[in-house]
């Protein structure tokens, strides 16, 4: 398994470094399929530090389309995070709550209503806490409330 991790990774660096290169040269950035396509793949398995810097880089660097930005910032900040297993690392997240900020305040809002109705599961802390230091939709504001509710201590902890 360890090896089989290994070498997913190092693949996962080839395709990462090549996608950032081709964007770079033909000013070409992602749009919403392939961003979703790209960290959907990469959230079936846990990808190592230097490919999840590469993952954020994606949304730091300008790299996607700002106008496509919504659904890989909703799919990143809903990603379940499954310590040595699956999911997208922190840096990766953090990358999307600052691109988050970017989105425009009617974007931000609907982002925030997306990302907490109707959720079964308490979101992780860091993108609750973004949340609540956020300029919020009075309709939002209960839904943050709910999903601090549903923490327990081992969730305060963990996030």
């Amino acid at each position: 398994e360890e090896r089989l991790q290994s070498g997913w990774n190092q693949l996962l660096h080839t395709l990462l470094a090549k996608i950032k290169l081709r964007i770079r040269e033909q000013g070409n950035p992602l749009h919403s399929e392939e961003q979703l396509l790209l960290f959907g793949g990469c959230a079936t398995r846990l990808a190592d530090p230097s490919n999840s810097t590469l993952l954020a880089d994606l949304m730091e660097a300008k790299l996607v389309d700002p106008s496509h930005i919504f659904e890989l910032i909703k799919f990143v900040l809903g990603c379940k995070y499954v310590p040595n297993q699956s999911g997208l690392l922190h840096v990766v997240r953090d990358s999307a709550l600052r691109a988050m900020m970017r989105l425009d305040k009617g974007e931000r809002d609907e982002l925030h209503r997306t990302l907490l109705q109707g959720r079964e599961s308490a979101l992780p802390l860091q993108v609750l806490f973004s949340l609540a230091v956020t300029e919020l939709d009075a309709s939002v504001q209960p839904l943050v409330v709910r999903q601090t509710e549903r923490l327990d201590a081992h969730g305060w902890l963990l996030a």
